[in-house]
Order: C-alpha cells, then sequence, then structure tokens
C-alpha cells in the first residue's frame, strides 16, 4: 500500500541531508525519493517508503532521463527539498552552477507538471548565508550560486502560484553537523566561541533545520512563499563589532 504523501530530496545522500533525510521521514506517513550521484550502501535496509534515484546533478540529460521512470514509479509529487551542494572541487565556477543552479532550475520545471493537482505542493530550498555574507573558507562560484539560488526561488515563487506551488528557503546558521561532532569536540574553545557568540547559545543542530523545512512542507505553511527562514539562533542579528568585542574581551 502507498503512501498519503511523495516528498522528493535532492542531494540528499551525504552529509547534512542525509542526517536531515532520515530525521525528516522518519515517522510520517509517506513516500519519499532521494535524487543523488550515490546511493548509500546500507539503503536495502533503509524504511521501504525510501526509495533512491542516482543522478548526475552536474549533467542535464541525467536528469531529465531519471524522471519517466521516478513518475512511474512513485506517482504525483507533494514537495520537493533541494539540498544539494557541488563536492568535487575541480571546476569551483563551473560546477557550483551547474549542481546548484541549473539542476534546481532543470529539476522544477520536470517536477511541476506532476504536482497534486488540487493541493499543489512546496518546494523548499536550503540555502547559505554566503547568499549575503562572505565565508573566506567558501569560493566565489559557491557565494554566486547561493544568492543566485535565493533569487530563484522568489521567481518561481511568482511563476508557479497559479499552480498552488509554493516555494521558499530556509538558510541554515552554523550547523553542528553529525559528521562534525567530533573535530568540534576537540576543538572546545571553537564550539565554546559559536555557542557564546550565538544568542540562544548554542550551535543549531540538524533538526532544527529539519524542524524549518518540514513547516514549509505542511499545510501549516500554505499561505507563504518566496520567503527565506534564518535558522541560526539570532546570530546574523548581532553587529560584527559587538562580536569582535566579545572576543577581545575573552567573552567567550
Amino acid at each position: 500500500m502507498k503512501h498519503e504523501r511523495h516528498i522528493l530530496l535532492v542531494g540528499a545522500t551525504s552529509g547534512m541531508g542525509k542526517s536531515m533525510a532520515e530525521e525528516l521521514f522518519k515517522n510520517q506517513k509517506c513516500r519519499v525519493s532521494i535524487l543523488g550521484r550515490k546511493i548509500p550502501s546500507g539503503h536495502i535496509n533503509r524504511p521501504n517508503n525510501i526509495h533512491y534515484y542516482p543522478v548526475d546533478l552536474s549533467d542535464i540529460s541525467s536528469i531529465r532521463n531519471i524522471f519517466p521512470l521516478l513518475f512511474k514509479d512513485q506517482g504525483e509529487v507533494d514537495g520537493c527539498v533541494f539540498f544539494q551542494r557541488y563536492r568535487d572541487g575541480r571546476e569551483p565556477w563551473k560546477g557550483e552552477i551547474d549542481v546548484s543552479l541549473t539542476a534546481t532550475k532543470e529539476i522544477i520545471e520536470n517536477i511541476k507538471p506532476f504536482f497534486n493537482k488540487k493541493s499543489g505542493g512546496s518546494i523548499v530550498m536550503v540555502g547559505s548565508m554566503a547568499d549575503q555574507l562572505v565565508v573566506t573558507d567558501c569560493s566565489i562560484g559557491y557565494h554566486l550560486a547561493k544568492a543566485g539560488l535565493r533569487q530563484m526561488a522568489r521567481y518561481y515563487a511568482v511563476m508557479l502560484a497559479p499552480l498552488k506551488i509554493r516555494v521558499n528557503c530556509v538558510t541554515p546558521g552554523m550547523v553542528l553537523k553529525k559528521e562534525a561532532e567530533k573535530f568540534y569536540f576537540k576543538n572546545k574553545k571553537l564550539l565554546k566561541a559559536f555557542s557564546a557568540f550565538t544568542p540562544l547559545g548554542k550551535m543549531v543542530s540538524p533538526f532544527e533545520v529539519v524542524d524549518a523545512i518540514s513547516f514549509f512542507l505542511s499545510p501549516k505553511s500554505s499561505f507563504i512563499t518566496g520567503q527565506n527562514l534564518v535558522v541560526d539562533g539570532g546570530l546574523s542579528l548581532v553587529f560584527q563589532g559587538s562580536l569582535a568585542k566579545k572576543w577581545a574581551e575573552g567573552g567567550f
């Protein structure tokens, strides 16, 4: 028997997207289709409502070829969440644009006819503070892609509104990802600094970002579109000079 809702996750086979995907749909009655380059080795033991489709998000033909099979298998779409990030590193400019922008556009154009005709649906793009701030250890291509993704969400929020499809962004702050826990626990001074600088007193957990995504996927956000929800515990609200002063005074 099929589950009630069908949610498509893009790029959720590794990193934060993977942990979010598992938590997001662990106890919900829905079917989940996950698009990514690599299928996790233990996918056979995953819940039977989660299905993986291998796709090279840097290749338009690969994206287009997967959808006839996906829709034949899973039917209409009720929601779509974009987690993907370019991780190859060999072509940071082209790669970021291809994976973050071109793939997102191509997927939206392919799935929009397959959203539920009566209720429409929801698209959520997981962004980055690099859409407005400079992250010094990330490439210029990454910054451009994230800024473009934010404007793409606004564009599609307007263009897809007649189809009752809502489009929003969720922008996480400093996330304490599961795979990074050992690093931060070994660098307790850095972990303490992040926690002290954040008004709510800690780094963001993946599950707190999941809650924001779940809100946009749910009927509770039925009249919200084109918006960006920042999940950072208030860190982006603090003036940089105040943070520098706190650091200099050892207030961490």
